[in-house]
Formats: C-alpha cells, sequence, structure tokens
C-alpha cells in the first residue's frame, strides 16, 4: 500500500501554470488527479470586467484597459520571444501523454467550485491541494481535501507585494531588491497565507516588468515541485503567519500614469 499523501493539482492553462504541472509530475509526489480551469469564455470575461470596474472604478480600469493595448505594442513580440526561450525545452502535447501514461485522471472546468469540480476532488480524495492558476480557490475547495492544505505560489515577496504586478511595484516603490516570490498555504485573503518559503530575487532589467513575473513563476514552479513532494512523503511543513497585513500591500495592475512614472524609475 502506497503511504505517500496524495494531491490534486489545480491548474490555470497558460504555459508557466502547465510548467508547475510538469514539474511535480516529473517529482515523485503521488497525484490522484488534476483540474484544469480556463475562465476565457465570454460569460467568464464579461463578470471578471464587471468585478474589475466595480473593484477599481470606472476611470482606473479605463486606464489599465489602455496600458494592457500600449503595453503589448512595446513588449508583446519581445515578452513571446522570452516565453519561447524561458520554456523552449517544454511540450504541453508530451504534459497530456504523461498524464494519459500513468492514468492520472483529469478534467477540465471553468470554475473550481464548479459541481463537476467539487464532485470530481471528492471522489479522488486527496490529502492535499497544490495550486499554479490565475483563479480564486473558493473556501468550499481549500476544504476538501482531508489536511485541509493547500499550497500555492505568488510572484511577489509577501506579505509587502500581494496582489498584482509584484515585479513593477517593486520598481515603482524604488525597491527592486524586494523582488522575489513566495510559496504559502492558501487562505481566505489575497496572497495572505501563512509562509512555507521565500526568496528575493534580482529584478532582470534587460527584461519587461511582465517577463520578470514569468520568470518569478518558473521559479515557484520548481519550488511548488520540491514541497509538494516532500509533503507527499511525509515531511511536515513549516509554516509562518503573515504579518502584519494591511490593505496597502495588494497591489492593483497599473494604469497608464503608473506605467510613466515606472517609466521614469528606469531611466533613473
Amino acid at each position: 500500500m502506497d503511504k505517500r499523501k496524495s494531491a490534486i493539482i489545480l491548474v490555470g492553462k497558460s504555459i508557466e501554470c502547465l510548467f508547475s504541472l510538469k514539474q511535480i509530475l516529473d517529482s515523485d509526489c503521488l497525484i490522484n488527479g488534476v483540474v484544469f480551469c480556463d475562465q476565457k469564455n465570454f460569460y467568464s470575461r464579461i463578470k471578471i470586467e464587471r468585478n474589475r470596474i466595480k473593484k477599481y472604478g470606472v476611470f482606473l480600469r479605463l486606464s489599465q484597459i489602455t496600458l494592457n493595448a500600449v503595453y503589448k505594442f512595446i513588449y508583446g513580440a519581445e515578452d513571446k520571444r522570452y516565453l519561447q526561450k524561458c520554456y523552449k525545452d517544454f511540450s504541453t502535447y508530451s504534459l497530456f501523454e504523461q498524464l494519459e501514461s500513468r492514468k492520472i485522471s483529469y478534467i477540465e472546468t471553468s470554475k473550481y467550485d464548479s459541481k463537476h469540480s467539487i464532485r470530481f476532488i471528492k471522489e479522488q480524495n486527496p490529502d492535499f491541494l497544490v495550486c499554479h492558476t490565475p483563479y480564486w480557490i473558493a473556501k468550499k475547495v481549500r476544504a476538501l481535501p482531508k489536511d485541509k492544505l493547500v499550497i500555492g505560489g505568488h510572484p511577489g515577496f509577501v506579505p509587502n507585494y500581494r496582489g498584482a504586478h509584484s515585479a513593477f511595484w517593486t520598481v515603482y516603490d524604488n525597491c527592486p531588491h524586494k523582488n522575489g516570490y513566495s510559496i504559502f498555504c492558501l487562505d481566505s485573503g489575497i496572497d495572505s497565507g501563512p509562509v512555507i518559503q521565500q526568496k528575493y530575487m534580482n529584478y532582470d532589467y534587460e527584461i519587461s516588468y511582465r517577463a520578470n513575473d514569468f520568470l518569478l513563476m518558473k521559479h515557484i514552479s520548481f519550488a511548488l515541485a520540491e514541497i509538494s513532494n516532500k509533503y507527499s512523503f511525509g515531511k511536515e511543513l513549516t509554516a509562518i503567519p503573515q504579518g502584519p497585513l494591511l490593505t496597502s500591500q495588494v497591489r492593483t495592475p497599473p494604469g497608464l500614469r503608473d506605467f510613466i512614472n515606472f517609466r521614469k524609475r528606469l531611466i533613473k
């Protein structure tokens, strides 16, 4: 009888999320199943956009959308080349081949807390969950594993850089030395759970701020695999509560004015 603790992996469909799944698959962590989530359908996009407008206000949201268009014009091709270089030896096709060959069950969903997802996770009866995803993990999902543990990561050094685009805000704050990533236990807050592992990483001025986030997420992939593997074999995790937790630590997606000030910091 296999005495390892079992995991369900919750991932998004982007390459950086799938790369995390690959690293965990290549470890000796016992995987009972995988839930792929994609919220790019029309209904989900409308709902997300409505929530963002409610959260940030119309003016800031329009500024964020404008910056997104400007950013893609300036950095889009460069970021695409960087991603190809960063993940040049990774094949999503081989990933699904590996799942099939090892008979690891998986499903696709638009919500982790959908009836289909909940039923799938309950049937697999995992000890813990591991996630690398841009989407929210609801309380009723976090309560499903036997150990009540959900391991996740964030491309930012918490608690000071929670929320969006942490690499951007470290430069904006004139604190590029605080660029880094964090692995923690998910809770009900935004990147606020007890910390398992953290590491500072030098901000790379040769690439864009989003590419810096991609680089951090690649390192998160390796860390998630290592930590999941150890926990699967029964090693207890040391998780240190974050504090103090302040609203000002939760960073929003930057707007056009923020980007202009960011560029000024880069010039200096």
